[in-house]
């Protein structure tokens, strides 16, 4: 990476303008992924999933272009960064851990959490983005995600590809949870692509009907990322849209009580 940051469209000479160029050393405070805008202490916030949501900043232009305005869903003590070796985690006077928005401070996601558990330092039942298969127990590293409020589950859903499984970037998975943080403990699969890649799931609530019971969701459907020895003819690297069914009851031990 040579640098990062924000554009901005310019809709008179139809082209990306830079807009603010970011500090290179703190790679976490900025808006990517596929943010999704929630109401949270009487203002609006965008909040990012970094594979699941633990980063946000408000949702105004000002504070999107303020790296010291993102906030970080976080067990660090406040003002900290992760380190593999020595992070120090943030618990109370009971001695217990402490999850929160807290501003200048690295999220703690799914790989942070594991370090940390192998550390010691951390205990499994404390994690909140290390969520499950329902059917094996087995911990599902979630690689990328989209998370979105849903009317008809009323929660909050994920659609996210795993790491690693029985494809490489190919199983996809469904799960969901009280807020967006979490916790989020079990997931069903719902996708798998036999040697095949399909990255970068989002779930276009814009397109969700019946309030909310189907829903759409696509991603990048591609050999490259995988061990395929054929490419799928007009299929390859193009992008793939399921519709999904929340009614379906295979999905409903998927939540967290």
């Amino acid at each position: 990476m040579l640098e990062h940051g924000l554009v901005r469209f310019d809709g008179e000479r139809n082209e990306f303008e830079k807009l603010k160029a970011f500090d290179l050393d703190n790679r976490w405070a900025t808006l990517k992924a596929h943010p999704v805008r929630y109401q949270a202490q009487g203002r609006d916030w965008f909040i990012i999933p970094q594979p699941l949501p633990n980063l946000r900043v408000a949702a105004d232009l000002e504070s999107i272009q303020d790296q010291g305005a993102y906030e970080g869903f976080s067990c660090l003590l406040p003002g900290t960064k992760f380190d593999g070796k020595d992070s120090k985690l943030d618990r109370d006077a009971n001695g217990n851990v402490v999850y929160a928005w807290k501003r200048g401070t690295q999220p703690t996601g799914p790989a942070e959490e594991r370090q940390l558990i192998r550390r010691g330092v951390l205990n499994a039942d404390e994690a909140r983005f290390l969520p499950k298969d329902v059917e094996t127990g087995k911990i599902i590293a979630i690689h990328f995600s989209t998370v979105r409020w849903n009317k008809f589950r009323k929660r909050w859903i994920m659609i996210g590809t795993q790491a690693g499984g029985d494809s490489y970037l190919g199983e996809v998975w469904y799960g969901e949870a009280k807020h967006p943080t979490g916790p989020w403990r079990k997931v069903r699969k719902i996708v798998t692509h036999q040697n095949y890649s399909f990255y970068n799931p989002c779930h276009h609530s814009f397109f969700d009907q019946e309030n909310g019971r189907l829903i759409y969701f696509e991603g990048t459907y591609t050999s490259v990322f995988s061990a395929a020895k054929s490419k799928t003819a007009r299929y390859d690297y193009n992008q793939i849209m399921y519709r999904l069914d929340l009614a379906d009851p295979r999905l409903k031990d998927a939540h967290t009580p």
